[in-house]
């Protein structure tokens, strides 16, 4: 580490008035890193070693840690984004350079926005809320550091869903990125052209199994076991909860490990040890349980969160891209071919059917209102409450303001003549007044 980014790097983290303050910290670390009990004796030895071939002081110390630290995480790639956009698209004359441009504050506010104002970003806990109250104060220097971000070339492939090694490779070598086949893991979820597999749930059940070691189940009380089962290990599982609609014999030996870790604090556990039902565990506080998360009802649950995105219209990148390619008109409901889903759209419209008996619609526009399978003038849809017109309907999939023809405030309803009279009567009279 250079001398200027050293000084630079002490002025950003402690300002100029604390050089000194920074000095006592560097003599302090080195300090506690040759005496501290809580080190790991090799990694320990290994610094003590690094820090003891220089000559001592001060800055010899500091470049002894910066060089350690250099060495045992890595450094940061700082090769800039440079693609080759004309092997890319050879027979057009495109200006795609607007997409490696620097953002612009404006956009990182926007997308800040967007986050919600209690979310918070970091790891220091600090909300969106706090983030746009200082934005005067702090602004400059935040789209600083995003701006500066770069590209992690070790941590970044190219993976075509069409299968077409070639096309793959020509886009790899235009980004300087790898070129990698399915399946590779998106944000620690495995991501495959098709349905995943045993192993990939495995490593769920792994991940769960790293955090039960025996020593921990030992040492902490009932009470502590519970904590750690809220907050650690269901974490673990509602990350893939929130994207796929799990396999029950999946979710069936993660609440094996729960029930296991809960009674006898380890990884395997028999029937006869359990206090209590495992239903009346996964029970609300209110209702007697202990107010463990019950995985299935967890499961659509964070589903049905996707549900709520669709027919609220926010405007999001996946709803605009699940829109274009599932749905067959403008409703976000209704009945879809499905032929062509995806694994994960699969999971998403498993939790459909629960979100739309628990909510009701309101027409507006009539645009994004299914006629016949939202809930919009009961508590029930028309398809349940007309199952006989439903079925002889030649506009099952159609919205609102389509069978409704503005100018003439008429319904443009069509049926066959074998229809029931009475129930064409009911419906028209129950419409008519909209």
């Amino acid at each position: 580490m250079s001398t200027a980014l050293l000084e630079e790097m002490k002025g950003h983290l402690f300002g100029s008035n604390s050089i000194e303050s920074y000095k006592s910290f560097v003599l302090g670390v080195g300090n506690f890193l040759y005496s501290g009990e809580h080190v790991s004796w090799r990694w320990k030895k290994n610094l003590e070693e690094h820090i003891a071939q220089g000559e001592g002081g001060e800055t010899n110390i500091s470049k002894a840690l910066s060089e350690f630290f250099k060495d045992t995480l890595g450094s940061a790639n700082r090769t800039s984004l440079s693609p080759v956009w004309s092997s890319l698209y050879p027979h057009e004359a495109l200006d795609l350079s607007i997409l490696i441009a620097p953002c612009s504050e404006e956009e990182i506010v926007a997308n800040i926005k967007m986050m919600g104002k209690d979310k918070a970003p970091g790891p220091d806990g600090l909300t969106v809320e706090f983030f746009l109250s200082v934005w005067d104060i702090i602004g400059r220097e935040m789209t600083n550091l995003m701006t500066g971000l770069r590209v992690n070339f070790a941590k970044t492939v190219v993976t075509h869903l069409l299968n077409d090694t070639v096309r793959a490779e020509e886009v790899a070598r235009a980004f300087g990125y790898r070129h990698s086949d399915f399946p590779v893991n998106y944000l620690g979820l495995p991501l495959r052209n098709g349905k995943s597999l045993k192993q990939d749930w495995m490593k769920i059940v792994e991940k769960i199994d790293s955090r039960l070691e025996n020593w921990k189940g030992k040492l902490l009380s009932r009470g502590g076991r519970l904590i750690l089962i809220n907050s650690v290990l269901s974490s673990i599982s509602s990350y893939f909860l929130s994207i796929f609609w799990v396999p029950k014999w999946v979710l069936n030996t993660i609440d094996s490990r729960r029930r296991a870790f809960l009674w006898s604090g380890s990884r395997s556990h028999s029937g006869l040890g359990s206090l209590v039902c495992w239903n009346d565990v996964t029970s609300l506080r209110q209702n007697g349980g202990l107010g463990i998360i019950g995985l299935n009802i967890h499961n659509l649950a964070r589903l049905a969160r996707c549900w709520c995105c669709i027919a609220s219209g926010i405007k999001l990148l996946w709803v605009s891209i699940v829109e274009k390619k599932y749905f067959n008109r403008l409703s976000w409901s209704g009945k879809h071919n499905t032929s062509g889903w995806s694994p994960i759209w699969k999971g998403i419209m498993a939790a459909k059917a629960p979100f739309s008996l628990s909510v009701e619609a309101h027409i507006g526009n009539g645009l994004s209102i299914s006629f016949w399978d939202d809930k919009w003038i009961s508590n029930h849809s028309l398809a349940d409450t007309f199952p006989d017109l439903y079925k002889a309907s030649r506009h099952r999939n159609a919205c609102v303001a389509t069978l409704l023809n503005s100018p003439d405030n008429k319904w443009m309803l069509f049926w066959p003549e074998a229809v029931d009279t009475d129930s064409m009567t009911l419906l028209m009279s129950m419409i008519r007044g909209i």
